[in-house]
């Protein structure tokens, strides 16, 4: 008799554990699964939600899906909605619908069934990574900041940088790199990632411009020229007016050297006018020459390297003479 009461809770007990598993499996879904992930996102863990689905992305690509990046961007994400749409044995199709910043998006998911846990309990495991290809250029920069962080571009061509990266949902300020030139300068980008497929990409390119601090030491070239051009010898320089190009005065002086430019953009200048007062030599038919003035602007090129440093190349000058 002791024997059947031991076998009927022995039932009892497996039944119940039975019921057990089942509740516990049903919440043990692939919808769960997916939503797991995407709540990771929504919180900004982008190191956690890399470890728990590999994005599948060299490592170098995944510099934007960190917790200092995904966490400093305006990601105000909600997941609205999830449903397994197919479902063949251990492989399961997973419809997610999320916000972002108040727009809605729709991203489907692959999923398949994991190990079991402690020999029962049913796990899944999310395939497909929320995650968007991000091509960051700039005209300038070798690197460039997003939301705080320097990250490497690599020289494409002449006056091109790039890199292509990888991020989840987000909305991200993409700047000139933190410690940087003081030669250049830009305003910042705003790049939002919103996948809804994963072919899906996006672009931020940043175009630097001049500081006042290039356009300084641009214009200090420029008056150092012309000083030089009211030199001896250094008069004879070709870049000099050709009235200043002579071995037969009695004086030469600056007058003036300019303080702005006539243009100063996609890398070439002109400066304002600069004057030099010249007196020739008495001569039979002069014997006491007036002093008169040549009037001038030089204008070249500059470069700002990707290294900050600045390059001035003065190639020539318009004069006149009175």
């Amino acid at each position: 008799m002791a024997w059947l009461i031991s076998l009927g809770v022995l039932a009892a007990l497996v039944i119940a554990g039975m019921i057990v598993v089942n509740v516990v499996n049903s919440s043990r879904t692939p919808e769960a699964a997916v939503e797991r992930y995407l709540e990771l996102i929504a919180d900004g863990k982008g190191n956690e939600a890399t470890d728990l689905v590999d994005p599948g992305v060299a490592n170098p690509e995944r510099a934007m899906l960190t917790d200092e990046v995904l966490g400093e961007a305006d990601t105000e994400m909600t997941v609205l909605d999830v449903r397994t749409v197919s479902k063949f044995g251990k492989d399961a199709e997973v419809e997610a619908r999320y916000s972002l910043n108040g727009e809605h998006f729709t991203y489907t998911f692959s999923v398949i069934e994991g190990k079991k846990e402690l020999l029962f309990l049913k796990s899944w495991d999310v395939q497909t990574a929320l995650v968007a290809e991000v091509n960051l250029n700039s005209d300038s920069f070798a690197a460039l900041n997003v939301e705080g962080q320097n990250v490497p571009l690599v020289s494409e061509s002449e006056n091109w940088y790039t890199a292509t990266l990888y991020a989840y949902p987000g909305t991200y300020t993409v700047a000139a790199p933190s410690g940087g030139t003081e030669y250049l300068t830009a305003d910042s980008q705003e790049v939002k990632v919103a996948p809804t497929h994963p072919d899906d990409y996006f672009t931020a390119d940043v175009y630097a411009t001049p500081t006042d601090a290039a356009k300084e030491a641009v214009l200090q070239q420029v008056t150092d020229q012309m000083d030089s051009c009211a030199t001896v010898a250094g008069n004879l320089n070709e870049l000099c007016p050709y009235p200043v190009q002579s071995k037969t005065l009695a004086s030469l002086e600056i007058k003036s050297t300019p303080t702005d430019f006539l243009s100063f953009d996609s890398g070439y200048f002109e400066s304002a006018e600069g004057t030099i007062t010249l007196v020739d030599n008495p001569s039979d038919w002069e014997e006491d020459p007036e002093p008169y003035d040549v009037d001038f602007t030089l204008y070249g090129e500059y470069q700002i390297d990707a290294d900050g440093e600045l390059t001035v190349t003065v190639d020539g000058n318009y004069y006149s003479s009175w």
